[in-house]
């Protein structure tokens, strides 16, 4: 069976990790059998009539889930794709723990490094521990400075962001690693890496969003492969992003599978699982619609979790597509323990946070 898989996100700030009004991104696909479509789109259609407002021609998910009535609408048009066989997956990044995430994998990475190998570097769990005390001790401001040195590497802007480390690493274990590390040599380069990449602007390869795509992508296809379909990929467009995400397809469609890469990283080729790569506007589409409103309930339920906030009606049902997309691997998320343990308890499941 073919499907239709859309993508699209919530939350984007491009590569500004550090605002604090946007603290999370989180993107999500929905994919649609399409011997099931014509249908799909023939009850969102009905359903949008039964609520639109004059002039209005798009199922906005941030205005909507506002609007009693409106989430209403929403709910059902969720719970109609369920039943139509339709699969969700989502991936979610805290952003600021993704800057702190950057620093382990740059500033104590074992190839820089007099004092440390690589057995280090491949313990994911190490790593998100190491991740964990950093997002602790570093204040707003660190975390604004080191962002803006990996987003623009720039040897001094590298040397005042390790120097701010450094200061504050009082755990002996980080302190002696740090003090053997070869700032020049990493600098040269994560420079190549990141400002002469020719498959990305470098504004995107350290934003949420290119990440966050190549673990999505992975969701997807491990989806494809339990229940044996193929699909094609449709992104909401984003004119800074289009052309990154285009190469980032193409080299895990070339890919080889590699049974060593699939059991320790879960990373699988594409190449038998999508079908193609487009990309689309949102704004004529009321498939890649659906993608935009499960990004969005997902991430501004959460919020609420993460805040300690009552929650709704629309909010308890979301909740509840949030433990079954955990339950079926379908729900992937970098962040914060404070926030894991909030998840863990309220969705009574025991989710992996991986880096």
């Amino acid at each position: 069976m073919l499907y239709n898989t859309y993508i699209d996100e919530s939350g984007n700030t491009g590569n500004n990790l550090v605002d604090s009004t946007q603290k999370y991104f989180a993107l999500a696909a929905v994919s649609i059998p399409q011997t099931k479509e014509a249908s799909i789109l023939s009850y969102i259609q009905v359903k949008f009539d039964s609520v639109k407002e004059i002039g209005e021609t798009e199922i906005k998910a941030a205005r909507w889930i506002r609007a009693s009535k409106k989430s209403l609408i929403l709910k059902s048009i969720l719970e109609y794709l369920k039943g139509m066989q339709c699969d969700f997956s989502l991936v979610i990044h805290e952003k600021r723990f993704m800057v702190c995430a950057l620093i382990v994998d740059n500033f104590l990475d074992g190839a820089y490094n007099d004092f440390e190998d690589y057995t280090w570097c491949n313990d994911n769990d190490e790593k998100s521990k190491a991740a964990q005390y950093f997002y602790d001790i570093l204040d707003d401001e660190d975390i604004e400075l080191i962002s803006s040195a990996f987003i623009h590497p720039e040897l001094e802007k590298y040397q005042k962001a390790f120097d701010v480390v450094f200061a504050k690493t009082h755990d002996l274990k980080y302190k002696r690693m740090l003090a053997g590390h070869h700032l020049e040599e990493l600098y040269k380069d994560d420079y190549e890496a990141v400002m002469l990449n020719t498959d990305a602007n470098p504004s995107v390869i350290r934003s949420a969003n290119y990440t966050t795509f190549t673990a999505l992508g992975m969701r997807v296809a491990n989806i494809c492969k339990r229940k044996n379909y193929r699909t094609n990929i449709i992104f909401d467009s984003c004119l800074l992003c289009n052309e990154a995400f285009k190469k980032l397809y193409e080299k895990f469609h070339v890919m080889e599978n590699n049974e060593i890469l699939e059991v320790w990283a879960g990373i699988i080729s594409w190449k038998s699982w999508f079908e193609s790569f487009s990309v689309a506007n949102s704004k004529s589409s009321f498939l890649l619609q659906t993608a935009d409103v499960l990004a969005t309930s997902v991430m501004k339920t959460l919020e609420k979790i993460f805040s300690d906030e009552n929650l709704k009606e629309y909010d308890e049902f979301v909740k509840i597509l949030i433990k079954e997309m955990l339950e079926e691997d379908k729900f992937y998320f970098v962040m914060s323990d404070r926030n894991v343990r909030k998840l863990a308890q309220i969705m009574n499941a025991s989710p992996n946070a991986r880096m």
